[in-house]
């Protein structure tokens, strides 16, 4: 695991207080919760900080691109937590490998960018999949190294990202969307092609300068396709002009679409 700089604020020396997950789908709930992050730090004198997980160790133990997919790309899953609340934001890129680690890995990679005094992680998380990833070493773990661990309970609406997946997964945009809160943002890639792997077929979509949680309204949706290929779903992006897509609508939601 290392983190990845591109997608990461500079390193933070002095104290900082953070919060671990994937964030994919960004829920309602993970505003809120961003946003008391946000006012821990500023009462605690603490600078406070997302951490992303990426891949999603979900997608790492999954690798068949069509059982674990993505709501949001990277790129905008940044700039939509900063829109969140005044957060830094610290990206851990991971490898299947590093589902075996242990979890002082783990707490050594984020001190050496970030100078942790406080961490947040769910009712049931660990930090990998091994005895030295789980709640009674990471608790011993941050004893240790004198950092304050809290707990969350267990959020009543968990279970909603989850089926806002299923609900991508099935070509259901628009459904999902009403559970997420917002559309899902992708960036425009270099090659001009998208690796995208929803379910093939039309899609609508709108151009937007950056990520946005609020909707987008444009006068006339862009129509994109996604083709089924041997390596995954693939989108030819519709012009050199266009940095971002939110996307509307899938092909459940426009059956008779050409």
């Amino acid at each position: 695991m290392r983190i990845q700089l591109s997608a990461s604020d500079p390193a933070v020396r002095g104290p900082a207080l953070a919060v671990v997950g994937t964030w994919d789908p960004l829920l309602r709930a993970h505003r809120k919760l961003f946003q008391e992050l946000a006012r821990r730090g500023a009462e605690a004198g603490l600078t406070p900080v997302v951490i992303i997980l990426f891949p999603s160790p979900v997608r790492l133990l999954n690798p068949d691109p069509a059982i674990c997919i993505e709501y949001t790309d990277l790129r905008a899953r940044v700039a939509l937590i900063r829109e969140c609340a005044p957060v830094n934001v610290v990206t851990v890129r991971m490898t299947t490998r590093d589902l075996d680690a242990s979890s002082v890995s783990f707490f050594d990679l984020i001190c050496s960018h970030i100078g942790l005094r406080e961490l947040w992680l769910g009712a049931n998380q660990s930090l990998g999949r091994c005895k030295q990833g789980s709640a009674a070493a990471i608790a011993a773990l941050a004893r240790r190294r004198k950092i304050s661990l809290r707990r969350l309970d267990v959020s009543k609406k968990s279970g909603v990202g989850g089926t806002a997946l299923r609900l991508l997964g099935e070509g259901k945009l628009r459904a999902a969307i009403k559970c997420v809160g917002h559309a899902p943002i992708w960036g425009r890639p270099k090659s001009g092609v998208l690796k995208l792997n929803w379910p093939p077929g039309k899609y609508f979509a709108t151009s937007t300068i950056r990520p946005l949680l609020a909707s987008v309204s444009a006068p006339i949706p862009i129509p994109v396709k996604i083709a089924s290929t041997r390596k995954g779903g693939t989108l030819e992006w519709p012009s050199q002009d266009v940095e971002w897509l939110s996307f509307l609508a899938g092909p459940a939601d426009c059956p008779h679409a050409d």
